[in-house]
């Protein structure tokens, strides 16, 4: 019965409804498991990250970047203003870190820029995620 399951999951995962790409870039080939996508997905901030990441040209951004922007997303999300330092910690400490032990992203200390790499299979999961948030 449990393999019935995993078949559904791996069946959803491999359909492509996601339409036309948001952007014209090709997505790198980081090879995520199911569960480290979702682990990625599961939360909030993280999803913020990667959306920002991938909207940009050269899908860089500094730490600063990113914590400016988590900050506005929280106010108008949520009515909320936690401070940019502590953004920053959450950033330093948590995010990127988790994403770039999975390859999603590396982080260049010297300049506390951010590249983003992607994953196509992360990419469709993040898009059904918005659409059902949307």
């Amino acid at each position: 019965m449990s393999d019935n399951g995993g078949d559904d999951v791996h069946s959803d995962d491999s359909d492509d409804h996601s339409g036309g790409a948001r952007d014209q870039r090709p997505v790198a080939e980081v090879s995520l498991s199911l569960d480290s996508t979702l682990e990625i997905l599961a939360d909030h901030d993280r999803r913020v990250i990667i959306d920002y990441l991938r909207a940009e040209a050269d899908q860089t951004a500094t730490v600063g970047e990113l914590a400016d922007y988590l900050v506005s997303q929280k106010v108008e999300k949520a009515d909320e203003r936690p401070s940019s330092d502590r953004v920053q910690t959450m950033l330093h400490h948590i995010h990127v870190p988790k994403l770039v032990d999975v390859g999603l992203v590396d982080y260049d200390a010297r300049n506390e820029e951010i590249r983003y790499w992607g994953s196509e299979r992360l990419e469709r999961w993040h898009e059904r995620i918005q659409n059902r948030d949307d």
